[in-house]
């Protein structure tokens, strides 16, 4: 099978189950976070995640998805309900703590 940069590469089917698994690891990873003592070390991480979802449930990748309409309404509530995760975690966190700035630090130095 040869694909061309306009192809979609899953079919609109494919593409919901994706995007679907994709969420319930991200609600895992995040649920799992607000059960430790080191929440302040995955919060970057966290956030990188939460940015990929929202790429990958419309904002990129354009030419290699099929459009899927009718489930944009559904994808939209699936990042709500991650970034309201990620609210929740970062309430959790003081913003002034070393080791939250370390860890942040860190993660920005990395690719910003």
């Amino acid at each position: 099978m040869t694909v061309t940069i306009l192809d979609p590469i899953y079919t609109p089917e494919e593409y919901v189950d994706l995007v679907s698994k994709i969420h319930k690891l991200i609600i895992s990873e995040m649920e799992e976070a607000l059960n430790t003592e080191e929440i302040y070390m995955v919060y970057p991480r966290l956030v990188n995640m939460y940015e990929f979802f929202r790429l990958l449930r419309g904002e990129a990748f354009h030419n290699l998805r099929p459009p899927t309409p009718k489930r944009q309404t559904e994808f939209y509530k699936m990042e709500d309900e991650i970034m309201k995760k990620l609210d929740q975690i970062k309430g959790k966190l003081d913003f002034n703590d070393e080791k939250v700035k370390l860890y942040i630090d860190e993660a920005q130095k990395q690719y910003l």
